[in-house]
């Protein structure tokens, strides 16, 4: 018994530096790719700014092509830091970045957005790889509404029953044809790739001229504390 205890614990022990190392490894990753590449674009057409035979107008459009960039790996990097930080290692947590994130994207473009979050949504735990999985699923699914629906007004539902996690997305844009190939439809297979690594479901309902509804069922553990 006291082996069998010894070597559990131990395997216990592996696989959180397992889990460690795996985090540390997307970060890294994360950083390479988000921030190390628009870093590297931005000095780029910083040097062809200095190009002393350019046109103003030319000028302008490189210093507005750095701005835009700039703003971008800002965002990107809260992303990360958002993803990472232990704080938000919650239902409610990741209720409140949805929210703030959905809106930050959409309202620039006059896409209203209207949010029905559980009041008393609870505390259900959710660990890094869930919230980086569940978020780029969720990016993903507002880029494509962005890009390609045509919405004037998105809803966005986030509640939690049977220790279930429930995030809806829904548009009243043109909506599409979910087995046709079309525009997007690598994203939506990605998103539903990323669910079912998490043991969730996406479920996607849309049909030409009524818009879609998109959503993600992520299975989650009790509230802290409890078994």
């Amino acid at each position: 018994f006291v082996i069998r205890r010894r070597h559990k614990a131990r395997l216990q022990e592996l696989e959180r530096r397992r889990g460690i190392e795996s985090e540390r490894a997307r970060i890294a990753q994360d950083l390479h790719d988000d921030l190390g590449a628009g870093l590297t674009e931005i000095g780029l057409t910083s040097e062809l700014v200095q190009d002393a035979s350019l046109l103003p107008d030319e000028v302008r459009t490189y210093a507005g092509e750095i701005s835009t960039r700039a703003r971008e790996l800002v965002s990107a990097l809260d992303e990360i830091v958002w993803a990472v930080n232990p704080r938000n290692d919650s239902a409610p947590a990741v209720a409140a970045y949805f929210s703030q994130f959905v809106q930050r994207m959409l309202k620039p473009l006059g896409i209203g957005c209207r949010l029905d979050i559980q009041r008393d949504l609870a505390a259900l735990p959710l660990n890094a790889e869930q919230r980086h999985h569940l978020f780029l699923a969720f990016k993903e699914a507002v880029t494509n509404i962005a890009r390609h629906a045509r919405a004037t007004e998105v809803r966005l539902a986030i509640h939690a029953r049977d220790q279930v996690l429930t995030v809806e997305l829904e548009d009243n844009g043109r909506g599409f044809d979910p087995g046709a190939s079309t525009a997007g439809a690598d994203g939506l297979n990605n998103m539903r790739e990323r669910l079912r690594r998490l043991d969730g479901t996406c479920v996607i309902t849309s049909e030409p001229g009524r818009g879609a509804t998109l959503c993600f069922r992520l299975p989650l553990a009790g509230e802290r504390g409890m078994p």
